[in-house]
């Protein structure tokens, strides 16, 4: 495994001047680059907020009586209703943002959940909500897919992986919103209560639609359309505050162009991840993080936090939502220490230590809630809910934050969308998850909780022995990781960058060096 090697390789390359001020703000293409990126960052917004509000909403009176008294079959429906609609969404953004670019796919779905989010609200039926629930996951879809993959291709280099991961973490501000927007629509005495939750999912992609056209295209898509001095163009004026010739700046035309024209040898769909053994590799690492994702034991408590609650001892209306909105805070600020610090801790030090730590934390939820179940021990309620902040907060510090970033790493650009695409159906596609949680812990209980404590222990061993480390590097340095040529995809691009700025050519596009390419690619 090329891990070592790679830190090493890496490490013995100076990086490229860069003529940007190291603190963003104080910069003036890094500031003008910002509202761009928040912007990008809503697609994370509604699923999180999804997973809040219907939370909630299982304990709101009203939404029962409107939803026809849902036994927990049809809870579990109307849960799933969303992924299913995400399932169906991910492969068609793949393809329109590779054809049609990454941001005018997104500003359409973004439309899309728009409308179906008023279609939710007025939806006074089990299946008439379940209907607009799909539509929702279908839009969304778009801009979670896609901005992701545009916000770590149009981001600064050095601020690239805490974006991504920034981009995680609005997850939890999504879930604070529909958290504590439910908790105060409980005192209303109307079907309200649920509704006005429910219009409110629709805000963020509301901002999208509106400003989604302002927004940068992805460099390294025009770059594949051979826009390439376009690409140049953006790559100056938020990276380098419009200077042309800035060596990053350079450095990172000669990168993408590097990488493109090697990929232009074969083109590539998804059948491709099985003809070379780096292809099959990344194939595996995006399947299972989108697996892991779901089934390390968080999905239950993210969809189901009312029923655990109840099964130990927890039953009132207010103080259920009180601790869904604490918990929600809790992710998030957990989420932000993850961010700051992800730039000097080691990926597979990340993903190993957080196993770790929520196998205790989750074996420990599982004994105080069999012990409340057996004697009714209040203590041991109480214990069992702050083994749930314990482990969501172990669970945020690698699984919720890195989960984007690790994926997007891995993969070079032609397989970039593509890949994102397959390790989001994995995720949002077992959405049986979802619907089999409530069936099965009304089932069984707490006994239920030993499915995913096996599955933390299987995750630990499958990322020990197959996720290489991809920290410090540049996007296209890390995707070269799996194939062992990141130090010449180093060596190349500041070859052809400085080639690049001795010879001031012309027209404002980057020199290959042909040569080069050539020995690379075999």
């Amino acid at each position: 495994m090329p891990t070592s090697e790679s830190i090493e390789s890496h490490a013995a390359v100076s990086p490229p001047h860069n003529g940007t001020h190291r603190l963003w703000w104080r910069d003036q293409g890094l500031r003008r680059l910002s509202p761009h990126l928040f912007v990008l960052l809503l697609g994370s917004f509604v699923c999180g907020y999804d997973g809040s509000v219907l939370n909630a909403a299982f304990g709101i009176e009203d939404f029962l009586k409107d939803m026809n008294d849902p036994d927990s079959n049809k809870q579990g429906l109307l849960s799933a209703a969303i992924s299913l609609g995400y399932l169906i969404g991910f492969f068609p953004s793949s393809w329109a943002g590779d054809k049609w670019g990454r941001k005018w796919p997104q500003l359409a779905g973004s439309a899309i959940v728009v409308g179906a989010c008023f279609m939710q609200v007025f939806a006074i039926s089990g299946w008439k909500f379940f209907g607009a629930r799909i539509l929702i996951g279908f839009g969304a879809a778009f801009p979670l897919t896609l901005g992701s993959t545009h916000l770590f291709e149009l981001a600064h280099p050095r601020q690239a992986a805490q974006m991504v991961t920034l981009f995680a973490a609005f997850y939890w501000i999504g879930a604070i919103t529909a958290a504590w927007c439910t908790f105060g629509s409980t005192y209303m005495v109307s079907n309200w209560s649920w509704r006005l939750p429910s219009i409110l999912q629709g805000v963020a992609s509301a901002i999208q639609v509106v400003t989604l056209a302002w927004v940068p295209e992805s460099p390294r898509w025009l770059c594949a359309q051979g826009r390439t001095e376009e690409a140049h163009r953006i790559l100056s004026t938020y990276h380098a505050n419009g200077d042309m010739d800035d060596e990053l700046v350079q450095t990172e035309m000669a990168e993408i162009t590097t990488a493109l024209e090697l990929e232009k040898k074969s083109s590539f769909g998804y059948l491709d991840f099985l003809r070379s053994g780096p292809n099959r590799h990344r194939l595996f690492i995006c399947i299972w993080v989108g697996i892991i994702v779901q089934w390390v034991g968080n999905g239950i408590i993210s969809y189901y936090l009312v029923p655990i609650l109840e099964s130990v001892g927890i039953s009132g209306t207010v103080q259920q939502q009180g601790l869904n909105g604490g918990l929600q805070i809790f992710n998030l600020c957990v989420s932000i220490v993850g961010v700051v610090y992800i730039q000097h801790v080691p990926r597979r030090t990340m993903w190993l230590g957080s196993t770790v730590a929520m196998l205790v934390t989750y074996s420990m939820f599982t004994a105080a809630s069999a012990v409340f179940e057996r004697n009714g021990d209040p203590n041991a309620g109480r214990a069992a809910v702050a083994m749930i902040f314990l482990y969501n907060g172990c669970y945020d510090l690698s699984y919720s934050i890195l989960y984007y970033s690790y994926v997007l790493e891995v993969l070079p650009y032609h397989m970039r969308t593509k890949g994102m695409a397959l390790s989001l159906f994995f995720d949002y596609g077992l959405f049986f998850n979802q619907y089999v949680n409530p069936i099965a812990f009304n089932a069984i209980g707490y006994r239920y909780y030993y499915v995913y404590i096996g599955m933390i222990c299987v995750s630990f061993f499958v990322i020990y022995f197959t996720f290489p480390e991809t920290s410090g590097m540049t996007l296209e340095q890390a995707a070269a990781v799996l194939d062992g040529d990141a130090k010449t995809r180093i060596e190349i691009a500041g070859q052809v960058a400085a080639e690049t700025v001795e010879d001031e050519v012309s027209d404002g596009e980057k020199a290959l060096d042909i040569n080069s390419v050539e020995v690379l690619g075999r």
